[in-house]
């Protein structure tokens, strides 16, 4: 579904096709570019984008571009040169391609497409690395796009732009009427001098339909896994037909869990091989289920396991991904009652996790176990069709089977005593 998603995006990069609200940004007020040999125009399944080599044949781009060509036979094509009338020096087949995880968040709509063989251009570095505060800080965009919106006749030629970061949150903002990334930049790299000279810290994501107001750009240092899908494309440990030792990353020559058109089971970390896993809070029966490898159960309910995420009990839950907001133990939980699960307030079976709610008394309910045997303060009673543990007639609780801070406070007891 959250692929399906993504696809609803891709306006954003084509070069025609309807106006999505949320077009994707070409260089406005720029100037055209003789120099950073290393970005390269992309024609991929669905439209032409912008992206900049960091690997010798590893693209970064943007995740709406690449997202079309996922599992296509001929992805695409990288072209490097100024394009426009000078034209392009070289023009290599896209074998691959890879989408961030996470997408299609907004701030995770980052890609790598990986070329048949090496470019003949020297990569450019990036930044992985938490960047330090961007707001005021000027940054350099790169782009393939239109000079202004809607002039598709503008597109194709190397441009770059100067830009003000106004905001750097989970995405950094900029752009104006004047200067601005348009149609066609999309999955350009964004620079920073940090200090050391320049280095792609995003890549552009999404923007004003007409190219005059805010251009949101990607950051490197909020993307998960990117450097591991990159390692399996270039370096000793890719995937080249030998398996090497000493790899930081697993070499998928060596493993099964690698990158490498293989979906594993049970693997230590994710296989980005494998579909994405269920998110946090999400029903699962063992860990590989969960998109973070974190299975845990419900404080509130020892029939529920959900998925979790590490954490750091000092933080009280503020490092937790939403929905969870609580840290127990080193794991994250909700902070309050788990929904759906045993004793939770209901008005339909969709409500519950087990799928059964007792409309009678609007709690959820699981089924009895052994002679009619249900936890304490639940008695086996009519529920929908059949018998189910739920509240025993006449009873005043609702909304859980158990006080939250009871709960913790038997959960820390209990695993105490275990160790």
């Amino acid at each position: 579904m959250r692929r399906l998603l993504g696809l609803a995006l891709i306006a954003g990069c084509a070069p025609s096709g309807p106006d999505t609200g949320a077009r994707a940004a070409a260089i406005v007020g720029g100037s055209d570019d003789l120099g950073d040999p290393a970005v390269a125009r992309l024609e991929l399944v669905g439209g032409a984008c912008t992206g900049a080599l960091i690997a010798p044949t590893v693209i970064l781009t943007a995740a709406h571009c690449a997202a079309p060509a996922v599992g296509a036979a001929a992805p695409g094509t990288a072209s490097f040169g100024p394009g426009g009338a000078t034209g392009f020096t070289e023009s290599i087949p896209i074998t691959t391609v890879w989408i961030a995880r996470d997408w299609p968040r907004a701030d995770a709509d980052v890609a790598l497409v990986r070329l048949a063989h090496a470019a003949a251009a020297a990569p450019v570095r990036w930044q992985l690395t938490a960047l330090p505060a961007m707001t005021g800080a000027t940054v350099r965009v790169v782009g393939f796009g239109e000079t202004a919106g809607g002039a598709l006749a503008t597109a194709g030629t190397k441009r770059t732009v100067a830009l003000t970061v106004r905001t750097d949150g989970a995405m950094l903002v900029t752009g104006d009427a004047t200067h601005n990334t348009c149609q066609g930049d999309s999955g350009g790299p964004v620079f920073a001098d940090l200090g050391d000279g320049e280095i792609v810290v995003a890549v552009v994501a999404n923007g004003d339909p007409g190219c005059a107001g805010d251009a949101r750009f990607a950051r490197l240092d909020r993307q998960r896994l990117v450097d591991v899908a990159l390692a399996a494309w270039d370096g000793p440990c890719a995937a080249d037909g030998a398996c090497a030792s000493g790899c930081a990353t697993i070499d998928p020559d060596c493993d099964a869990c690698g990158f490498g058109g293989v979906c594993a089971s049970a693997c230590p970390a994710i296989d980005l091989d494998c579909p994405l896993g269920a998110g946090p809070g999400d029903d699962c029966a063992a860990a590989p289920a969960c998109e973070s490898r974190v299975c845990v159960t419900a404080p509130d309910d020892a029939t529920v396991h959900l998925c979790s995420a590490p954490c750091d009990p000092a933080n009280a839950g503020a490092d937790c991904p939403a929905p969870l907001g609580a840290c127990v133990l080193g794991a994250c939980v909700y902070a309050g009652a788990t929904p759906g699960v045993l004793g939770a307030a209901c008005e339909a079976p969709g409500d519950c996790r087990g799928g059964l709610c007792d409309t009678r008394q609007h709690v959820c309910a699981v089924p009895c176990g052994p002679d009619a045997t249900c936890p304490d303060g639940f008695a086996c009673g009519p529920v929908e069709n059949g018998q189910a543990c739920t509240l025993p007639e006449g009873s005043c609780q609702a909304g859980g089977a158990t006080s939250w801070p009871l709960a913790l406070a038997l959960l820390a007891l209990a695993r105490r005593r275990r160790r």
